[in-house]
């Protein structure tokens, strides 16, 4: 079977050409096939399936940046959200009648706020996406025991520096956060 032709990325090909674009983003996925590994600003990096790459440290940091990433906001924001709520309710019932009028406005300005907070679109989720992936794709000879936010933007640093495609990141996050969440609840339904 013959090799099917993307128009869309030889359209997309042409038009670089075209205008002469120097130094576009270098892509990690090829032919919408995911690498075992991948080499940035000199550093090898190695992709494992959450089996391998997860243990309590790195299972936690993924629930909370996989909350970020699904709903752009991170745990803290959405507590505190409920948090300002409650207040607002606390001062509600406390209210005279000419105060209630305003402290309900505010209340429901504060929840239809938070609701559209959550609509956003590709670039808020990016830095979520990038954390996920400091997960999974590891340094070669990395200490899988070890996770934290100083080596994981160092991760994203060496990724920006060797102008790998943003994109992506997004892709493995999204691949990786639906294989993750099956291997945890397959993990769950194991206890």
């Amino acid at each position: 079977m013959g090799k099917s032709k993307d128009e869309m990325r030889a359209n997309f090909d042409e038009i670089m050409k075209e205008f002469n674009i120097k130094n576009p983003p270098i892509d990690i996925i090829e032919n919408g096939k995911v690498p075992k590994s991948f080499e940035a600003n000199g550093t090898k990096y190695c992709l494992l399936p959450p089996e391998k790459a997860f243990n309590f440290d790195r299972q936690l940091a993924y629930f909370n940046l996989d909350t970020a990433f699904a709903l752009m906001r991170t745990p803290q924001e959405i507590m505190d959200s409920f948090v300002k709520v409650y207040h607002n309710q606390i001062r509600l019932m406390r209210a005279t009648t000419e105060k209630w009028d305003d402290i309900q406005d505010e209340n429901l300005r504060d929840c239809m706020n938070f609701v559209d907070s959550m609509r956003g679109g590709y670039t808020e989720r990016l830095p979520s996406a990038y954390f996920i992936c400091t997960l999974f794709v590891c340094k070669e000879g990395e200490d899988l025991s070890l996770w934290n936010w100083e080596l994981a933007k160092e991760k994203i640093l060496d990724w920006k520096m060797a102008n790998l495609n943003p994109t992506d990141f997004f892709s493995l996050a999204l691949h990786f956060a639906t294989e993750s969440t099956k291997t945890l609840i397959q993990n769950l339904k194991d206890i």
